[in-house]
């Protein structure tokens, strides 16, 4: 009769237990760290929109009369000096 070889052996790794799971510290620590990224950033996009509008505003002339005065004393129109 005919025999088979005998199997090839095999190797048993045995894989330790995990140490530890995710704790409810490791999530506040993990929280806080993303919360202190997202203010840094907030503010430096201030500080970025902050110096834009303070370069825009420096740019344009300070008598540039684009935006109608609001006091009472200045009349919002001026009478027409043209003779009828």
């Amino acid at each position: 009769m005919l025999q088979t070889p005998p199997p090839n052996p095999f190797y048993v790794t045995v894989v330790p237990e995990p140490s530890h799971g995710a704790t409810i510290v490791d999530v506040v620590v993990a929280s806080l760290g993303l919360a202190g990224a997202l203010f840094v950033a907030a503010i430096l996009l201030g500080v970025v929109i902050a110096v834009g509008l303070i370069l825009g505003r420096r740019r344009r002339s300070p008598w540039a009369h684009d935006v109608p005065s609001i006091t009472p004393m200045t009349p919002l129109a001026r009478p027409s000096t043209r003779a009828r």
